[in-house]
């Protein structure tokens, strides 16, 4: 049985506005659709935010207020907001979108266009049927579609919320905009030159090829 909590020092190095050494445990989130490293818990982001100080008030808010997830209505304190995710209080009318930084560190960025919408990456691809194919996303989600050949792993989908409705695909290709979640340059989003492989070349914000 997996434990309830998770001490500070721990925490992966991708989670933002924490003092490890204030105390020694912190709220370890449940299982979800994102990775640990790359999603955090939603009480420790109404800490953040100044929404809610205690155990009890966290729970308190999350029974009685509207505090959603891509648009659904979420109850657990340890359900984990992950990479892209949009994370609403509709009490305050504020809405945010998790992001990674320049450091590498996941940000809640408040939004006010395409609080609707969300990215997630194509992780796998496969064919099911003939004429169909089945894409699996980096959220966990996966869809079964009509003669998309042209979707590969590594491609994005913008997915309309709560529906989760494919909107467009996002190919990754010489020209796309990325951003990058993992390696040291964790967070660095620039523009893609070339793809030969798994080897992708870039230019970054600061107009360096890497």
């Amino acid at each position: 049985m997996g434990k309830n909590y998770l001490k500070r020092l721990t925490i992966p190095n991708t989670w933002s506005g924490i003092l490890k050494k204030e105390n020694v445990y912190i709220v370890r989130p449940s299982p979800g659709p994102h990775s640990f490293r790359l999603s955090m818990p939603v009480s420790v982001l109404l800490r953040q935010l100044n929404y809610g100080h205690s155990g009890r008030e966290i729970k308190f808010i999350l029974n009685n207020k509207d505090v959603l997830v891509n648009k659904r209505k979420i109850l657990d304190p340890k359900f984990p907001v992950g990479f892209l995710d949009v994370f609403t209080i509709s009490d305050l009318k504020e809405d945010y979108r998790m992001l990674l930084n320049g450091q590498g560190k996941l940000t809640l960025s408040k939004i006010t266009k395409h609080t609707d919408r969300k990215v997630s990456k194509i992780i796998d691809k496969r064919t099911i049927a003939k004429g169909k194919t089945q894409i699996n996303l980096s959220d966990g989600r996966n869809f079964v579609l009509d003669n998309h050949a042209d979707y590969h792993p590594g491609d994005s989908v913008v997915l309309e919320v709560p529906t989760h409705k494919v909107l467009a695909h996002l190919p990754l290709k010489e020209g796309a905009h990325m951003i990058l979640i993992g390696g040291k340059h964790i967070g660095e989003t620039g523009t893609v030159l070339g793809l030969e492989g798994k080897q992708l070349t870039y230019k970054n914000n600061d107009g360096k090829e890497i």
